[in-house]
């Protein structure tokens, strides 16, 4: 599917989302409650996925770290290239995640809750189109 990207980085990420036990495997609850929530979700249990995506050491809080890793990642999943003729500009990804961290951290604590994440993802046309690569 992304022939020309790396998805190692963005795998992990997403197997330990789905990893909902920390086992290790995907089990197929597992496996059929993330197919579900993919294909049928609403855009807050997306949403609320996406920032469990982010949100690595499950703090409840996405760093400014957390955000550059998880951009990294998308960059490395789709392709650099291809990252700039998706979105009109030629940012980094260090300069993309920065941006949107800077667009989520409203209280400027230098960390997003949940609620910031789903109020500034549905106003930030470059995350929500991240949000629905995998899609």
């Amino acid at each position: 599917m992304f022939v020309a990207g790396d998805c190692s980085q963005f795998a992990e990420q997403a197997f330990r989302t789905y990893d909902r036990d920390g086992s290790g495997k995907i089990d197929f609850r597992e496996f059929m409650c993330a197919l579900s929530l993919m294909s049928r979700g609403t855009v807050d249990e997306k949403l609320t996925w996406a920032f469990s995506m982010y949100d690595v050491d499950g703090d409840g809080e996405i760093t400014r770290v957390e955000m550059r890793n998880m951009i990294r990642s998308v960059y490395l999943l789709v392709g650099e290239d291809i990252m700039y003729t998706i979105l009109p500009e030629q940012l980094t990804p260090q300069q993309r995640a920065d941006r949107i961290f800077s667009r989520m951290d409203k209280d400027g604590d230098e960390q997003v809750t949940l609620k910031e994440f789903q109020i500034a993802a549905r106003l930030e046309p470059s995350l929500v189109m991240l949000l629905q690569i995998g899609d």
